[in-house]
């Protein structure tokens, strides 16, 4: 039986105090976190938070693991398939720390995000699957001065960055137009005739991703998600997780967009971002858009 004098705050963490003050620990322990979406990226980010100290937790996703997350997503294993992923993510913190405060939202709606996005709030982290999702969170979060961090990966290649509540909008670093409602950003980064229209700017991503030619021929028609597999996911996450102990503690210098982490199979830079421009792309089409939402 474990000694509850073992799962001690500083116990659990104690090697932390070799690197952090007690302040910036501290920092970390009280900082709240909220976490939109809890797949490959989110989901291991939170658990390497949680090993990290941190203690409170906003867990959001509307998903249940599947087989085909196992390949990448840290708390997807046989005996959770079929959970929903804020449950199995927030059992898994509890398992690290009991004392860890985790609010979860299984069913998540756009008005959620006032709730979500309330003053108390630390960090926000937008990772969801649903990107239009996170996109909206972001921009709401700097709005109100909470500073945002994001990753993700695209085949062999994953960005991190940081948005700064006074910083460029994730759009800017994502060459998209800004100020877009949901509903129209869904369309224009989901649909199959948005991504036909686009495919020499999206070739950007299966050259940089090092993606299969099948695959990406497949992706635009629909029939096929983002490649991804767990080395460049993890280290996504593992950076991502950096960047939010960055903000929490005050101790470095966070990676502020635009510029970013971009790792590659063969290569960890440190670059500005510089995003093919769908924004210039669209003219008439934007306006139809807007029309139809």
């Amino acid at each position: 039986m474990t000694d509850e004098k073992e799962l001690d705050y500083k116990t659990l963490f104690g090697r932390n105090y070799g690197i952090f003050t007690e302040e910036e620990q501290e920092g970390i322990r009280n900082g709240k976190v909220a976490m939109i979406g809890c797949g490959g990226i989110g989901g291991a980010m939170a658990l390497a938070l949680a090993r990290s100290g941190v203690e409170n937790f906003v867990l959001v996703d509307p998903d249940i693991y599947e087989a085909s997350n196992m390949n990448r997503q840290m708390s997807c294993r046989v005996d959770t398939l079929g959970e929903k992923k804020v449950d199995a993510t927030k059992e898994d913190i509890h398992n690290i720390n009991p004392n860890a405060n985790v609010e979860t939202y299984p069913d998540p709606e756009l008005d959620d995000l006032d709730e979500i996005i309330e003053e108390d709030l630390d960090v926000l982290v937008g990772v969801a699957d649903d990107f239009p999702y996170a996109i909206i969170a972001m921009r709401k979060a700097k709005k109100k001065g909470i500073d945002c961090v994001t990753a993700y990966p695209t085949g062999a290649l994953v960005r991190v960055t940081t948005f700064l509540a006074d910083g460029p909008e994730p759009e800017e670093a994502f060459g998209l137009p800004q100020g877009l409602q949901y509903e129209t950003l869904h369309d224009l980064m989901f649909s199959e005739k948005n991504r036909k229209r686009f495919s020499s700017t999206l070739e950007f991503y299966k050259e940089e991703g090092d993606w299969r030619e099948d695959w990406f021929e497949e992706f635009l028609e629909l029939e096929k998600p983002f490649p991804q597999i767990t080395p460049f996911v993890w280290t996504g996450s593992s950076l991502g997780s950096l960047e939010v102990l960055k903000l929490l503690s005050g101790k470095w210098e966070p990676m502020a967009c635009p510029k970013h982490f971009k790792i590659q199979s063969s290569s960890a830079e440190v670059l500005e971002f510089d995003p093919p421009g769908i924004r210039e792309k669209l003219g008439s089409i934007l306006l139809k858009l807007k029309e139809k939402f």
